[in-house]
C-alpha cells in the first residue's frame, strides 16, 4: 500500500495539523518516502486569551484562601473555644483574620483583585518574550503566596494543638 492509497483510505488516523496535499505530492514526485510538512500553528492572539489565563490562576488563588478562611479556620476556632486553649499570636492573628473575612464582609474586597491584576497583567505593549516572562514570574508567585499561606495556616492551627496533646497527655488518667 503506498501513501496515495493509505491517506484517503484512513482519514480517520491522520492528525489535522498535517498538510497530506504536499506529502502526497512530494510521494509522486519522486521515489524517495515522503516527508510531512506540518501547516503553521496559528499563535493565540489577542489581549482576551492573556486576560483568561490571569484571571483563572487568580481567581483558584483566591479561591484557596477563601475555602481556608471560611471553611477550615472557624472550625478549629471552635475547637479552640471548647478547650480554653491560650493562643499564640500567630494563631490569633489567623483567627482573628477568619473572622473579619467571614463576619464583617473581608471578602467583598477580595472579589475585585482577581479581575484586577488579570487586567493589569494582561496590558498591551509586550513582546512575546517578554509575557512569557510575566507569566512565568506570575506562576511562581501564585505557587509561592498558597504554599505560604497554607504553611502559616498550618503552624498557627496546630502548634496549639500540640499543647492540647501535651496537656491531654500528662493529666493522670482516672481507672
Amino acid at each position: 500500500m503506498t501513501v496515495l492509497t493509505a491517506v484517503p483510505a484512513w482519514p480517520q488516523f491522520l492528525p489535522p495539523t498535517v498538510r497530506w496535499d504536499r506529502v502526497v505530492w512530494s510521494a509522486m514526485a519522486s521515489t524517495t518516502p515522503p516527508t510531512l510538512e506540518y501547516a503553521p500553528r496559528r499563535p493565540r492572539t489577542g489581549r482576551g486569551w492573556d486576560y483568561l489565563a490571569h484571571l483563572i490562576r487568580w481567581l483558584l488563588v483566591g479561591g484557596v484562601f477563601a475555602i481556608v478562611l471560611a471553611g477550615v479556620v472557624p472550625r478549629f476556632e471552635q475547637l479552640f473555644r471548647d478547650f480554653k486553649l491560650q493562643l499564640p499570636w500567630s494563631s490569633q492573628l489567623l483567627l482573628a483574620l477568619s473572622r473579619w473575612f467571614v463576619n464583617d464582609y473581608g471578602w467583598v474586597p477580595a472579589v475585585p483583585l482577581p479581575f484586577l491584576l488579570a487586567y493589569l497583567l494582561s496590558l498591551p505593549g509586550h513582546t512575546p518574550q517578554e509575557k512569557r516572562k510575566v507569566r512565568r514570574w506570575e506562576r511562581l508567585l501564585a505557587f509561592l503566596l498558597i504554599a505560604a499561606f497554607l504553611v502559616y495556616v498550618i503552624v498557627a492551627l496546630f502548634m496549639p494543638m500540640i499543647s492540647l496533646i501535651e496537656a491531654i497527655s500528662s493529666q493522670p488518667s482516672k481507672r
